[in-house]
């Protein structure tokens, strides 16, 4: 009954773990009846016997378990997936490739639509302008991005971010911050890189020393911009 895997799903990943471990198909059902959770469980359990052969499991699953998946409705299940309030971009991302190998679409294609759910439009540009090609590369970026909402504003407003090192922020307008000077290397406001007394920081990004990543996606998204110009 869960959606994100279907009963053909399990028994296909549950042959392939037999495969590499080289198990017989009693060893097989040992190992996989017991993993059932949920309904299936009750279902297992509820049983009269459990005197099966593998073959015979796997067809009774399928038949007690059918599941016919329309690819449209796959599609727009997939696509009205977006980031939700409060959620994590790591635990969005799981979600959203989980849909996408349903969907069997890859590379950039898989990109363009895990970025298409997302509310946060710094964020957004970023990746954007960071062109990537595949999905971990978009993962490595959210773990390196950290959204700061505030609940009393609309979660699709991203005008609250704050750059604390590693994590994006910006300030309210109107402040007397807004308009000082931000050190590249450590996000503080004050000073320069050239007069930072902090250890260079690295890029998660580029993986270069002097600059944090948010400053990178900054120049990136710059680029982009004059580059359409």
């Amino acid at each position: 009954m869960c959606k994100e895997q279907t009963a053909l799903t399990w028994i296909t990943k549950v042959e392939e773990c037999a495969e590499i471990y080289g198990w017989d198909d009693k060893e097989t059902i040992h190992y996989a009846l017991p993993k059932l959770t949920g309904v299936a469980k009750s279902w297992y359990q509820g049983l009269p016997t459990l005197l099966f052969t593998w073959p015979e499991w796997k067809k009774k699953i399928i038949e007690s378990f059918p599941c016919r998946e329309d690819y449209a409705e796959l599609l727009t299940e997939m696509l009205t997936k977006r980031v939700k309030y409060g959620e994590s971009l790591e635990h969005y991302y799981y979600a959203k490739v989980n849909l996408l190998n349903r969907c069997k679409i890859y590379k950039k294609k898989a990109v363009d639509c895990i970025l298409y759910g997302l509310e946060d439009r710094a964020v957004k540009v970023g990746a954007q302008a960071a062109q990537f090609t595949e999905p971990e590369q978009v993962l490595k970026y959210f773990r390196s991005v950290k959204v700061g909402q505030n609940r009393d504003r609309d979660p699709r407003d991203s005008s609250r971010i704050r750059i604390d090192r590693k994590t994006f922020t910006t300030f309210k307008p109107g402040t007397s911050k807004e308009n000082g000077i931000t050190c590249y290397n450590c996000g503080e406001l004050g000073h320069r890189s050239s007069k930072c007394n902090k250890p260079p920081e690295k890029c998660t990004f580029c993986e270069k020393l002097g600059h944090l990543a948010v400053h990178c996606f900054k120049n990136k998204s710059k680029e982009s911009g004059a580059d359409q110009g």
